[in-house]
């Protein structure tokens, strides 16, 4: 090819490169120069536009610059100085008990709380920002990935669906974890949904009783006990859960008899007479039988930190003796959810170990033995009565807190997208 033919069709092609930008460039100015020109236009107001504007219906000078904007088309802007300190991740340490309403507020816990009535993102960053439920997600989100990962080794080690009763209990694990760590990183944005997470919360509970009623019986009860109550009790632990369930959904609704700390007593009653029915058959195995077996040294452990826990949780210990010191780590609610992990821990162990090695052998090999069939059927049957309770629980929870509604659909909201509502007690907000 001739070097001089190519030079010139390369510079044919640049020059209609550069018309091709010039034309764009024109073309961007035009319409920015329209654009600026309808805005003059439409911020320009008349003396009939004004008059328009009452300024005697405002009641401070932010709604009739609200006013103003709406009606010029101008872009609204954030007026509340302290919102522009919530993007900090440290903001939390500022938030007072008096910032968040009444229900969500924790004894002797002063600072660290999640605002309320913010956009769902915003308590995606409870998982990583220092607050009062940091410890309170983790100490079950870890526990929760743990269990599945035993539940995936469990299926390699054994007929997982034959020895249903550590399938079973591992499962409710699974869902008593996930079920806590949602219900603490979402409860906070209002008290409606403080309510219903938690009574989601309840529910994993409700199965994980179940499930341990069941296993303790079917895995590891002494034989002449397990004749005499074998063909009632799938019932009776229906029976009681359900019962359980519907109590703990009481206690979130809006009740007059029923305060923070009378609701706290009653959810402790209540687990506690369930849990306890459930350890009998263990009870009656320790006594009978040498405490020196592994499996038992497991249940062991398990009933000491079950025991444990709630006393911890009803204590307010250390923030009691502490106020403000344990805000955000280290507070009952925290201890009371490792002392709750280790006791799902030993549970899951000491039920690996009746069916490997313990009476579950010759439990099942007894005439009557309920299969994975009859033992979902009733572990289902509990799931159903409990989302009936629950959704009947939620209907009556948001009729009780009905006036919530209008800042949850952001129909308070500042332009910034936080709602109006929101005051930091440490930094004053204040209007410019």
């Amino acid at each position: 090819m001739d070097p001089c033919t190519h030079g010139s069709g390369v510079q044919r092609s640049s020059i209609r490169l550069l018309d091709y930008l010039r034309g764009v460039v024109n073309l961007a100015g035009c319409r920015l120069n329209e654009s600026l020109k309808s805005w003059e236009s439409s911020a320009s107001l008349t003396a009939e536009d004004l008059g328009k504007i009452k300024p005697e219906k405002y009641t401070s000078e932010s709604e009739g610059t609200a006013e103003y904007r709406k009606s010029t088309n101008r872009p609204a802007e954030c007026v509340h100085k302290c919102h522009s300190t919530i993007s900090s991740w440290r903001h939390t340490s500022f938030v007072h008990c008096s910032d968040v309403p009444e229900k969500l507020r924790e004894p002797y816990i002063e600072y660290g709380y999640l605002l309320p009535f913010m956009p769902w993102r915003y308590y995606l960053r409870g998982l990583f920002i220092p607050c009062y439920e940091l410890s309170n997600v983790w100490t079950h989100l870890l526990p929760g990935l743990y269990f599945i990962y035993l539940l995936y080794t469990f299926s390699y080690e054994m007929d997982i669906i034959q020895a249903w009763p550590l399938f079973l209990i591992t499962l409710s694990a699974i869902a008593v974890c996930g079920f806590s760590s949602m219900a603490h990183l979402f409860h906070a944005r209002s008290t409606l949904h403080h309510s219903c997470w938690f009574v989601a919360d309840y529910f994993g509970i409700t199965l994980y009783a179940f499930s341990t009623m069941a296993s303790n019986f079917y895995s590891g009860a002494k034989l002449e006990y397990y004749k005499w109550l074998s063909p009632y009790y799938l019932h009776i632990i229906t029976a009681i859960s359900v019962v359980g369930f519907t109590s703990l959904c009481v206690t979130q609704t809006k009740q007059t008899w029923i305060s923070l700390q009378v609701g706290r007593q009653l959810k402790l009653a209540i687990n506690g007479l369930g849990y306890a029915f459930g350890a009998l058959p263990l009870m009656i195995r320790m006594y009978e039988t040498s405490a020196s077996e592994t499996a038992l040294q497991y249940h062991l452990l398990a009933i000491i930190s079950m025991m444990i826990a709630p006393i911890t949780y009803g204590s307010d210990f250390p923030q009691r003796c502490y106020p403000g010191v344990f805000d955000m780590f280290g507070h009952s609610h925290m201890w009371f959810h490792v002392f709750t992990a280790s006791a799902m821990y030993f549970d899951v162990h000491a039920i690996r170990t009746d069916v490997l090695t313990g009476p579950w052998r010759t439990i099942s090999a007894q005439e009557g033995f309920p299969t994975i069939t009859a033992a979902l059927f009733y572990y289902f049957l509990v799931m159903m009565c409990g989302i009936i309770s629950g959704h009947l629980t939620h209907c009556a929870i948001k009729r009780d807190y009905k006036e919530e509604d209008v800042f949850l659909q952001g129909k308070r909201t500042c332009p910034c997208g936080i709602p109006k509502t929101i005051r930091i007690a440490k930094e004053p907000c204040k209007q410019d």
